[in-house]
């Protein structure tokens, strides 16, 4: 497609979020947000171009992901401020995640560093770091938000052509298909940690590829793994078990001298990052140890006494007083839960966070893609020729891994791993663009879409009633 028409598009798009940022958010908000969205865009889509050698398709993608984006947040800051009864230096935050972001970063702000010490500080260092330069605005917050959304949509094209040796066409599809899970795009139009998470995750898993598939590690990679090692610290250090679960389960591939120095060098990182991370946060050993055995706040903090989860819990029972082979027996059921939710109803349920959230419930983009990533499992995966069998076993297991801890309750806990397991989604559309396993997929396809809307039904059946 022509560049000229690439081109069209954003700044008919630009046009059509200013005209919305000024009427919903008046002069200030909307000077910031028509200022602030599309540079933060350019900025994505610079990096796309120059950085991670992407392509015209790529840019498509960025380009109608970012006006997505911007028009939910425009939609948000109007309703933290003008519906809420905020303003863009204090707005009305409901979410308690982002609510303590917001105030940490006015913490540092102010320079008082002791109030801030002990919470997740990726966040809010960024945003404390924009304050300082245009001013204190939850506008320049969600932009930055968005930034990183783009440029993790961006890095899941790259760690796609790294994985299946092609270039720009599985490129710029993973890069579609990340972006069509509404629940990951989603989070990053709110104030909330994940989308530096999507990033910082990425930052080491492309390095990781690399050593998963015994090519060269070179001085980029290993800048990219210490730098994504830092930023989780500073958002989730416990994320960096699954890149040292990796890490062990990729090494044998090829024991050589190089790729054990590799591994030894990049466990004392993860090692120095989680000890740090949770110093930083208040999230030690004990923390750590309370999350994996289900013990101390959890019960509480994770299906406790929230209403929305009185049918699940029903099902469930006393899921963290159970003991471990019952929760390990329950995986088919809390990973089916971890993967369906948030449900494609209730669109009005998240909005009080944000309108934007409304988007997370449009579902049926992710149960499409799932589906595809399942059939790799069930029908691909067993056969010696498959490729990724063991990159795939990894992203599974890490899927895993929080339906056991949190009994499948809380699905962005999973949303870094969606670009992990959007590879196998292209090894199968390039297997049915062959016409191979076409008759297979069609009765997969049948079988899946039969399960999923019984599923679905019961599941609304059982919130309701």
């Amino acid at each position: 497609m022509k560049p000229r028409i690439l081109h069209l598009f954003q700044s008919a798009a630009s046009v059509a979020v200013a005209i919305a940022a000024f009427a919903l958010c008046g002069s200030a908000g909307g000077l910031q947000l028509s200022l602030s969205l599309p540079v933060a865009a350019a900025i994505a889509i610079a990096i796309h171009r120059h950085l991670l050698h992407g392509s015209r398709a790529g840019e498509w993608v960025l380009s109608i992901t970012a006006m997505v984006m911007a028009l939910g947040i425009t939609l948000n800051t109007y309703y933290f401020t003008s519906v809420l009864g905020g303003t863009l230096d204090a707005p009305v935050l409901l979410n308690s995640d982002s609510l303590r972001y917001f105030t940490c970063a006015e913490y540092l702000l102010e320079g008082d560093f002791p109030a801030a010490f002990g919470d997740f500080l990726g966040i809010p260092i960024i945003t404390a770091a924009l304050w300082v330069v245009l001013g204190k605005s939850i506008v320049w917050a969600l932009a930055a938000c968005m930034l990183l959304t783009l440029v993790a949509i961006s890095l899941s094209g790259r760690l796609a052509s790294i994985l299946l040796r092609h270039s720009e066409p599985s490129s710029a599809l993973a890069m579609a298909l990340t972006a069509a899970v509404c629940h990951f795009t989603g989070q990053g139009m709110v104030l909330l940690k994940e989308p530096l998470i999507y990033v910082a995750f990425l930052l080491i898993a492309i390095p990781l590829a690399h050593f998963y598939l015994r090519k060269r590690i070179s001085a980029r990679h290993i800048v990219s793994f210490v730098a994504g090692c830092i930023l989780t610290a500073l958002v989730r250090s416990h994320a960096l078990h699954f890149i040292a679960l990796g890490l062990i389960m990729f090494l044998p591939l090829q024991f050589t001298r190089k790729r054990i120095l590799h591994a030894a060098g990049a466990a004392v990182c993860i090692f120095a990052c989680v000890a740090g991370g949770g110093y930083l946060s208040h999230t030690g050993t004990e923390k750590h140890s309370n999350i994996v055995s289900g013990s101390g706040s959890m019960p509480e903090s994770y299906l406790g006494d929230d209403s929305r989860y009185d049918g699940y819990k029903s099902l469930l029972g006393d899921y963290y007083n159970r003991p471990i082979y019952q929760r390990i027996a329950l995986l088919p059921a809390t990973a089916a839960v971890q993967y369906a939710v948030p449900f494609p109803w209730n669109f009005k349920r998240d909005t009080e966070f944000g309108y934007s959230q409304a988007l997370n419930h449009i579902a049926w983009p992710w149960y499409a893609i799932g589906g595809i990533i399942l059939f790799y499992f069930i029908w691909l995966w067993w056969r010696k020729s498959a490729p990724l069998r063991l990159w795939a076993l990894w992203a599974a297991v890490c899927w895993l891994i929080p339906a056991y801890l949190f009994g499948g309750s809380v699905s962005r806990y999973v949303m870094p791993f969606i670009p992990t397991l959007v590879p196998l989604a292209l090894v199968v559309i390039g297997e049915l663009r062959s016409r191979r396993h076409i008759t297979p997929f069609k009765w997969w396809a049948v079988s899946y879409t039969i399960v999923l809307l019984l599923a679905l039904s019961a599941c609304f059946f059982i919130q309701n009633h």
